[in-house]
């Protein structure tokens, strides 16, 4: 899975451009081509305004890759490349890969899952949900950071 940085600049945003390289073909699409492109389309569509990722399978990833280098831009500019370079330079990455809290500063992020020892509840266990939706116990002791 590739983890590919959004850009949300006013005019160049990354959710725009990508849909747009993804939705036009030069030279016409034969309709298995269309399937595989819907795939990218959905996970396009579901980013939400300011959302700092976007996650894709290996092969999505690839076709994206592809269709960014048949595409014939009308434009040059600085934040169409940070785009464009985003995508063809993507990491590896996962959703819901947890990294130690110790990496992130001190304080709790807003919309993030960080918590510090001294915000721990009165029963010293914090209930949450993992990303299947089932309850998790997690000692209020130990920090820890998921990656959203």
């Amino acid at each position: 899975m590739k983890k590919i940085r959004l850009e949300w600049e006013k005019g160049w945003e990354s959710k725009v451009i990508l849909t747009s390289v993804v939705q036009v073909a030069q030279d016409g699409i034969r309709y298995d081509e269309i399937k595989k492109r819907m795939r990218i389309l959905d996970a396009l569509e579901a980013v939400k305004e300011a959302q700092k990722f976007l996650y894709l399978e290996d092969a999505d990833w690839d076709l994206l890759r592809a269709c960014i280098n048949g595409f014939k831009f009308g434009a040059a500019h600085k934040s169409l490349v940070s785009i464009l370079s985003y995508v063809m330079e993507a990491e590896d990455g996962n959703p819901a890969t947890s990294i130690p809290a110790e990496s992130v500063p001190g304080q709790r992020l807003s919309g993030s899952a960080v918590r510090t020892p001294d915000s721990k509840p009165a029963n010293g266990k914090l209930d949450t949900a993992d990303s299947t939706g089932e309850s998790v116990v997690i000692d209020a002791g130990k920090t820890e950071y998921m990656e959203r």
